[in-house]
């Protein structure tokens, strides 16, 4: 998925289009134009829709194929979103909007409150796309096209909670019959793996270098992280393979899954209690000392499924 500023000239929107899906075969399916316009002084839903218009028309033009998403605006704006349909409705593929747990709080009572108004927000939103467009309504999909337990770095991101929290809120967008686009960064509070941000900085306990964060936690209870089967599968993908050493195991008992790694509060070196001893390493099983067991391309097409990311 693209994203294109809601202001670009339309020319120049359709020869990025042009550049990814024609001249380059490197296809993008999924497009938005602009990224919380209603935060934007002296931009009202009416005139983001007139820029949504001439850009989803000239996109178009370069691609008939594609989707284009619209609205995109920070948290449920309904105001704005009405004037956005009222313009846009008879173009626009998907209506996106964004939505996060906190900024600075870190009271868990007031964060589990939040939980369902991201269901009310897509009950809303289904319904104003029904009553505003109700010839078009089943064509267009809905998008959380940001979401995240906090939009800055938070010390609240490091917790159980937020992979309990985080995890919540993608049943409730799934459930709710929309798309999901976790919005993250590659360090800090908000980010899937962990990376420092300062070559200098100090991890938090039980972290280390590209080690998972509660996020990834909270996406591998869907995936299953090959440990049980993803959503709407049947069997594992990639299972953890079963102890090498059954003899281990209690008498009677079944021969258990070893684990795959996860963050040593000791240190950077986590090998050594997420493999048995003598465990095999061959190339069936994917990177070893990855997070989830799976090879990293396994990882990607699975995270990009759950995220929107890629195309």
């Amino acid at each position: 998925m693209v994203e294109v500023q809601h202001n670009l000239p339309p020319a120049d929107a359709a020869a990025i289009v042009h550049h990814f899906n024609v001249e380059t075969h490197n296809r993008v399916d999924y497009w938005l134009i602009g990224n919380e316009p209603n935060l934007e002084a002296g931009v009202t839903g009416a005139s983001y829709s007139a820029d949504f218009n001439a850009q989803f028309d000239a996109m178009k033009a370069a691609d008939h194929t594609i989707k284009i998403g619209g609205g995109t605006t920070a948290s449920y704006a309904n105001g704005f979103l009405t004037q956005f349909l009222t313009g846009s409705g008879s173009r626009v593929d998907f209506v996106d909007f964004h939505f996060y747990g906190t900024d600075v709080s870190q009271d868990q009572t007031t964060l589990l409150a939040r939980l369902p108004v991201i269901s009310g927000y897509l009950t809303t939103a289904r319904a104003l796309i029904n009553t505003m467009v109700p010839a078009r309504a089943a064509q267009i999909g809905l998008q959380v096209g940001e979401w995240n337990i906090s939009y800055r770095e938070d010390p609240i991101g490091y917790t159980g909670f937020a992979a309990m929290w985080d995890a919540d809120v993608l049943g409730r967008i799934l459930s709710g019959g929309a798309s999901s686009r976790v919005w993250g960064t590659k360090t800090s509070s908000m980010s899937i793996i962990y990376n420092k941000v300062h070559s200098t900085e100090t991890p938090p306990a039980g972290f280390a270098e590209d080690t998972p964060m509660p996020l990834y936690e909270a996406l591998s209870m869907y995936t299953g992280a090959g440990l049980f089967p993803p959503i709407g599968k049947t069997e594992p993908f990639n299972p953890v393979p079963k102890d090498p050493n059954p003899d281990s195991s209690p008498p009677g008992s079944a021969a258990l899954p070893f684990m795959p790694s996860l963050p040593n509060p000791d240190g950077p070196d986590n090998s050594s209690y997420s493999t048995p001893k003598g465990a095999p390493r061959s190339d069936d099983r994917g990177d070893p000392d990855s997070a989830s067991g799976m090879t990293p391309k396994q990882e990607s097409d699975m995270f990009d499924q759950l995220l929107g990311g890629g195309k």
